[in-house]
């Protein structure tokens, strides 16, 4: 399951991935970022919150890769990956991601730390960073 939104007038790609992550919901996910693109701010930031995963099949590691890949090269500045407590999200999404000069990876353990990470990194106001991604995981 997958969730991908934008916000912040343009300036946040917001994705969220749950359950089991095959290559079909990566492929769908990775198509969904690719239609959101056009509606995207020069340097964005991206929010991937990757908390509610139970299992990445092993044929995924490359479309992770490439995302990180599509997001850098399309102006992504800053990609926060929230990952809970969960030791499997913060290994598998790390060990699948290219670094890259265009963008830095920051991981975090909540929705919250990511604004403020956000915040810290872009030195926005509390105002401008009125968060629009909910705690809770719906898709």
């Amino acid at each position: 399951m997958f969730r991908v939104t934008v916000s912040h007038a343009g300036k946040r790609l917001n994705i969220q991935l749950a359950g089991f992550f095959n290559i079909n919901s990566a492929n769908s996910t990775l198509r969904e970022i690719e239609r959101s693109l056009p509606i995207l701010k020069d340097s964005f930031d991206v929010v991937v919150d990757i908390r509610h995963i139970n299992t990445v099949s092993d044929d995924v590691a490359l479309t992770i890769k490439t995302g990180t890949s599509i997001l850098a090269n399309n102006g992504a500045k800053n990609i926060v990956r929230v990952v809970g407590s969960s030791e499997y999200a913060v290994t598998t999404f790390a060990m699948n991601s290219w670094s890259s000069p265009k963008a830095d990876i920051y991981f975090v353990p909540t929705l919250h730390d990511a604004d403020v990470k956000l915040k810290e990194l872009n030195d926005i106001s509390e105002k401008e960073l009125e968060d629009e991604i909910t705690d809770e995981f719906e898709i």
